[in-house]
């Protein structure tokens, strides 16, 4: 069984106009583990400017808003990462072979 955690490290903010913290930046990884080992990617999700009607207070952002922000600038699905996390995974934790017959 392979086991997802996400890790989200301290966020980028400035302030724009009225609004004060805006998050810029968000430095994230998706981990994969299971009884083999494990892999992760990491990745710097960008965040475009602030909208006024859709600003979150940096005080009551929350893991999901900015697992929201990721997704959407990774222009994927949560299932799609945990896809990409887990053959990576799958191939870090195997042997690498190449048959005796073939040229290298």
């Amino acid at each position: 069984m392979i086991t997802y955690t996400w890790k989200i490290s301290p966020l980028t903010v400035r302030n724009e106009g009225s609004l004060t913290d805006v998050v810029k930046c968000a430095p994230w990884s998706l981990i994969a583990e299971d009884s083999h080992g494990n892999a992760s990617i990491s990745r710097i999700a960008y965040l475009g400017d602030a909208d006024s009607s859709s600003y979150v207070s940096f005080d009551s952002v929350t893991t999901d808003n900015v697992k929201t922000w990721i997704l959407s600038y990774e222009n994927k699905t949560e299932a799609e990462l945990k896809t990409e996390v887990k053959n990576l995974l799958v191939y870090s934790t195997n042997a690498v072979k190449v048959p005796s017959g073939w040229s290298t």
